[in-house]
């Protein structure tokens, strides 16, 4: 690749003939003082001069008046910007050198900083300086020059379609007031977006073609004219030339009414749909306005997104995983965003309304100690904080969750009436889709190109055009080398050189790419772009209408602050129904659920392995899409259930998925074999044994045998000691009570010898604590700490376990409420709450106290007295206040969370009444949701495919109310099905 370098010494010669600052310039010296400012004014006055020249000779060819002087500032204002970022690295590395070698003089920092300052308006020191970093010389008057024939260019077309404006955007002007210049991303030699102002109102000019967006309009119009749509979607008035375009400037407006605020997210779901359809990537917050009651999309140049220059894909099913993402309306970015396998760990979805998003990940470079001599640049995270996408009425900011009904009943419009009117949908877009339809492709994160340019400034890279280059070789170095894709690269890198990012594009009906608006790769794609679209439409049916709902509900979920925060108050706009109109068993309601999970499963290529669209609760207490994980409290649990739902009712199909379920946790988990150090049976490791004894148990498969048996060796070889989590949901007092229980089923040696050096650290831990600091309850408490410890005191007849489990129980009763008949919540923010699940209050608390009232009962009778006496508090607390309707259906804080305990209560006390009540609330739960709809364990949720928390929980409780031989989670059991 070659670039002229040539001619670049004007810009050198402009340096030493600088005389002084015209009054503009001066003005942006003054205002950047602090950040080298002095240095800027050589070639900002340069700059002037040539705007002067541009527009005195477009004034003397056009009939609009030009308002030199706003247009000149607003100009100016956007260079001094991009000079900053060009030369601020440069310049702190050289007051830095300067001050090493004692070459600054001053008593302080800002003297010292100053002294450089008046270095740099120093004709002679600019001119070694532009000498020195050759790069950047070529950068500035490259930058310049390209800014004047953009300028130049606008202003001729200005003057040439002045009465198409008119007739296309209805702007009749005479006078341009002001253009407003970007400092951000270019393309194709330094052009990007302007806003031009006249005394008319305000016109968008793209230096593009804008096809798409006559495309999009055309199917705007198809839409709106249907009758199945009850509220008409925006068409942006646009004016389209071959290389160029206008449209009309789309203001932000908040909704005049409430209802209006309805009648937005029902056009949000209008226009999911038709991007949903034709494939659209690209509807990030910064491309959406919310003007007044529309959601107007104001860049759609990328409409139509190409993946097929890819090989075929492998067998891989994360890569799979991600597909069915963005084939989805996931992957139209419209919706809130927030994917656990995602290179940003912000929201940028169209209608997200997060604001003051701070990134971890993403950091920009900050100007921190500003002029002084210890100026530098402090890497700080990404604060997002885009208001003009974010739907308001009245000062305040609509979420997007709240209008879950409008989203979907928009969507579901609009996606009914494309595939009820498939064919004149494919004659559409084969119609307008002409050979003239030019679209965008972004073939790498512009995120990407934006941070090599970015470290491209360094002036290790600025004295020499090699080193700029080898700096931009390494964007390509995980990329596979094909003829296709090296010529690619190298258009990539020439733009870079240039300081543009990267721009290439594709004919709608063509295979070539065409790059940078220069040359084109023939047959870069294996289908252009009306075989894409064409595709898609065939693509639509009832069963994806579904998934996609199911997709966009969980979307939405996404955006909850505080998941765990509970207030009864459950969100009552949309919840999902299920079981039908017709009674249903058991068994029946468990298999609709089993046929979710057959619906919604993403498969490899050879349907070997699967895996779901998880939601999954991350850091922060934010829910994150991802894909099934292995922890039984979220993920693993689901493949319980779908084995045992294969086991119950004899359907293979129910085995194989949960068998492709296992093998797909396999593959994106546990394929690099690394140890998971979490020891607990609802998270980490014991999850894994848990789900592997019991495939083994279903199916006899000793292949199952041998995985349990790895991961119970690997605990056994863990160094277990220091401060571990104890608890049930998340340490090793799950791990004991589970292998307790294994080992009284197996009586495997190795299970004991676990369990006793899980146990000593258990016990250790609790006394060096302290026995009064933790809380009250099963999953977080004294109720799991005491079951664990007793229970191996009484397996070791070891009465250390047992007294100190005595010890914690008579710590827990004296947080007895007698006003509520239930143990106070000692979570901080929770001293008025009266708890009654299986993780906090009288639920967990029944289970445990009946578990050990069942071991201990040949003990001390004292003992029993106090157990009989917890037993029945806990157990009337249970059926008085557990089973309410603002109680939701999980079984960790929630009705079938209860009714399994009932179910195991009235076996461990042999009392059929308490079966009975389980089953008259499992009627009463089902009812509610066939006709109330399902409320999952998280706030404000609408669906969760989850265990603990979600359906997958619902599923294994109603099996186990089926059949109440099945083991119960909730109490750790284990059960051997093939002896």
């Amino acid at each position: 690749m070659d670039i002229s370098y040539e001619n670049n010494n004007f810009i050198t010669d402009a340096v030493i003939n600088f005389s002084s600052p015209t009054n503009e310039v001066e003005k942006l010296r003054i205002k950047n003082k602090d950040y080298f400012g002095n240095f800027y004014t050589f070639f900002l006055d340069f700059y002037q001069q040539r705007l002067v020249n541009t527009l005195e000779n477009a004034s003397k060819e056009n009939n609009v008046k030009l308002n030199k002087h706003k247009i000149i500032s607003s100009a100016l204002e956007a260079f001094n910007q991009e000079l900053i970022q060009l030369c601020i690295r440069t310049l702190i590395v050289d007051i830095n050198e300067r001050k090493e070698k004692g070459l600054l003089e001053g008593k302080d920092s800002r003297s010292r900083y100053k002294n450089y300052n008046n270095l740099i308006f120093k004709s002679e020191y600019v001119a070694e300086i532009l000498n020195k970093y050759p790069v950047l010389t070529y950068l500035i008057s490259s930058r310049i020059s390209n800014k004047i024939l953009y300028l130049k260019e606008v202003l001729e077309n200005l003057r040439k379609n002045r009465q198409d404006i008119y007739r296309e955007l209805k702007i009749e002007f005479d006078e341009v007031s002001n253009i407003y210049f970007s400092s951000g991303d270019t393309h194709n030699g330094g052009k990007n977006v302007l806003i031009i102002e006249t005394n008319q109102g305000k016109i968008v000019y793209k230096p593009h073609s804008l096809s798409p967006d006559i495309l999009f309009n055309s199917i705007v119009d198809y839409v709106n004219n249907s009758d199945k749509i009850l509220k008409k979607i925006y068409k942006t008035r646009t004016l389209n030339y071959k290389d160029y375009g206008y449209q009309e400037f789309i203001d932000y407006k908040e909704c005049e009414t409430s209802e209006k605020l309805n009648f937005y997210f029902y056009r949000v779901g209008v226009s999911l749909s038709i991007f949903h359809i034709i494939g659209c990537d690209d509807l990030h917050h910064e491309n959406l306005i919310a003007h007044g009651e529309y959601p107007v999309v104001i860049d759609l140049e990328t409409l139509i997104k190409n993946n097929s220059m890819y090989k075929p894909r492998n067998n891989n099913l994360i890569d799979n995983f991600h597909e069915d993402i963005n084939y989805s309306v996931l992957g139209t970015m419209l919706l809130p965003l927030n994917l656990q396998t995602s290179i940003f760990d912000f929201d940028l979805g169209g209608i997200s309304n997060d604001e003051n998003q701070t990134s971890e990940i993403w950091k920009s470079y900050i100007i921190d100690f500003e002029g002084t001599d210890e100026i530098q640049l402090t890497k700080k995270s990404v604060i997002m904080n885009s208001t003009q996408n974010r739907a308001a009425y009245n000062g305040k900011a609509a979420d997007p969750k709240d209008y879950i009904e409008e989203i979907l009943k928009g969507f579901t419009d609009c996606y009914n009436f494309v595939l009820e009117n498939k064919s004149g949908f494919y004659d559409l877009v084969k119609k307008v889709g002409n050979s003239n339809l030019e679209v965008r492709q972004v073939l790498r994160a512009t995120s990407i190109y934006a941070r090599f340019l970015e470290a491209s400034t360094h002036p290790n890279y600025l004295s020499s055009f090699e080193e700029r280059k080898e700096l931009f070789k390494k964007i390509n170095i995980a990329e596979g080398v094909t003829d296709k894709f090296s010529k690619k690269n190298l258009n990539e890198l020439e733009s870079l050189m240039c300081n543009d990012i990267p721009y290439f594009s594709t004919m709608y009906n063509s295979l070539d790419l065409i790059c940078n608006k220069s040359t084109s790769i023939v047959n870069f794609f294996r289908e252009c772009l009306l075989d894409v679209v064409l595709n898609k439409i065939k693509s639509i049916s009832k069963t994806s209408l579904k998934k996609q709902q199911y997709y966009i509900r969980m979307s939405l979920t996404t955006t909850i602050k505080d998941s765990w925060k509970r207030t009864n108050k459950h969100n009552k706009k949309y919840r999902p129904k299920l079981f039908g109109n017709n009674y249903k068993n058991y068994l029946e309601c468990a298999t609709e659920i089993g046929d979710l999970f057959l619906e919604t499963a993403i498969w490899n290529n050879d349907r070997s392995k699967c895996t779901w669209v998880t939601p999954i609760i991350s850091e922060n207490n934010k829910v994150k899409l991802g894909p099934l994980n292995f922890d039984l409290y979220e993920g693993g649990g689901v493949i319980l259930f779908l084995a045992l739902l294969g086991k119950e009712t004899g359907n293979k199909e129910y085995f194989d998925l949960a068998f492709a379920g296992m093998r797909g946790i396999e593959e994106l988990f546990l394929s690099d074999d690394k140890m998971d150090g979490r020891l607990s049976l609802f998270t980490g490791i014991g999850s894994l044994s848990y789900i592997y004894y019991h495939l083994y148990t279903y199916t006899n498969d000793y292949k199952y045998y041998e995985k349990f048996k790895k991961y119970i060796n690997k605990i056994n070889e863990m160094n277990i000691s220091g401060d571990i989590p104890l608890d049930i949901v998340g340490g090793v007092s799950s791990l004991i009570v589970f292998l307790l229980n294994l080992y009284k089923e197996t009586k495997l040696d190795i299970l004991n010898s676990v369990c006793c050096k899980l146990g000593n650290t258990l016990y250790q831990c609790l006394e060096k604590n302290g026995k009064h600091n933790y809380l009250t309850g099963l999953s977080h408490g004294y109720s799991g700490f005491t079951w664990a410890l007793c229970y191996l005191g009484h397996i070791t007849k070891d009465e250390k376990y047992t007294t100190l489990g005595k010890e914690l129980l008579k710590r827990e009763n004296k947080f007895f409420d007698l006003n509520t008949s239930n143990w106070k919540d000692l979570r901080e923010g929770e001293g008025n709450s009266d708890p009654v699940y299986w993780c906090h209050g009288a639920g967990g608390i029944a289970l445990s106290r009946a578990f050990l009232k069942n071991l201990l009962k040949n003990k001390e009778n004292v003992v029993d007295k106090e157990f009989d006496k917890d037993l029945n508090c806990a157990i009337s607390k249970l059926l008085s206040d557990g089973f309410k309707k603002t109680t939701d259906h999980s079984l960790c804080h929630g009705i079938f969370g209860n009714i399994d305990i009932l179910l195991k209560l009235s076996e461990l006390l042999n009392d059929i009444d308490l079966q009975e009540v389980a089953f008259k609330e499992a009627q009463n739960a089902i009812n509610y949701i066939r006709n109330k709809g399902f409320i999952p364990g998280l706030q404000d949720h609408f669906d969760l495919n989850t265990f603990m928390l979600g359906l997958g929980g619902v599923g294994y409780s109603l099996l186990r109310l089926h059949n109440p031989v099945n083991p119960s989670l909730l109490a750790m059991e284990v059960r051997s099905y093939n002896e």
